[in-house]
């Protein structure tokens, strides 16, 4: 089952850490098995945020000069005519939890990334949609031919949001199948703002089911920093009103129960 995040505005519509965030604490919650990936070319490795970097250098010393790992190793299995379980058989479980990755391109230009992906697209969609879990996949704003063919094949969209005047192309709204697979997700949100979810709503004509908004925390994003996502949310996700994470947490767990209530799973 994939879930594609994606956004209009690169760099300011919390894409990457809206992912992790739904993603981890789904996984957190409700213990279910979830798997994150990026679809396009990133310096900023997802799985980074999910261990120390001591632990991920010593990782990628084991592997550097064995075999190519995660996304290109799908590819290389496809041309070898070996793709029916590589999705699969290429996560990478972090330690002690019920998260999955899969590790990114080690291709060192997008160029490189998008040439080498260019002639697997539909089967690389096709091996991960037929993963019977939810895999998270950060597509960013849809720049590369690969993004483009999950954002067209996904079994849902959650569109992130820059909260701000012009949050939404208009063209978004013209795209009726686009539509009804697809929910919005304002991150960094602050509800002081002239623009808080109940003017965007009214705005752009959205029912209240289908938006949710995680405000800023700078300890989420600190451990994010420094890989402790997991740990983050295990230790807060029972929070009580008189902590600083209370908000965030309370809007992260609305945005999941949003999600996963709308692909037809989780405690609804």
């Amino acid at each position: 089952m994939n879930i594609v995040f994606f956004g209009a505005s690169p760099g300011k519509s919390s894409v990457s850490s809206n992912m992790l965030a739904v993603a981890t604490f789904a996984s957190v919650k409700y213990q279910m098995e979830v798997s994150v990936m990026q679809a396009q070319f990133n310096e900023n490795r997802l799985e980074d945020c999910f261990m120390p970097i001591s632990s991920l250098v010593c990782m990628k010393e084991d592997f550097a000069y064995y075999r190519r790992e995660g996304i290109d190793e799908i590819i290389d299995n496809i041309r070898l005519g070996r793709g029916n379980n590589s999705f699969e058989n290429a996560l990478i479980n972090v330690k002690s939890s019920r998260m999955f990755y899969l590790p990114s391109t080690s291709e060192i230009s997008e160029e490189l990334f998008e040439r080498e992906c260019e002639k697997e697209i539909s089967k690389i969609v096709s091996i991960t949609s037929k993963y019977n879990k939810p895999n998270f996949i950060d597509c960013r704003d849809c720049r590369g031919g690969l993004s483009r063919a999950f954002l067209e094949n996904a079994d849902l969209v959650v569109f992130n949001l820059e909260q701000g005047l012009h949050c939404i192309p208009k063209k978004i709204f013209e795209e009726k199948t686009f539509m009804e697979k697809s929910l919005f997700l304002i991150g960094r949100y602050d509800d002081n703002s002239r623009y808080n979810i109940r003017n965007i709503r009214r705005k752009y004509h959205i029912d209240e089911s289908c938006i949710a908004t995680i405000p800023y925390n700078i300890y989420f994003r600190d451990a994010v920093c420094e890989g402790k996502i997991i740990d983050y949310f295990s230790r807060n996700i029972n929070c009580n009103r008189d902590n600083d994470n209370y908000n965030f947490i309370c809007g992260v767990n609305g945005a999941v129960d949003m999600i996963l209530g709308k692909v037809g799973i989780g405690d609804k």
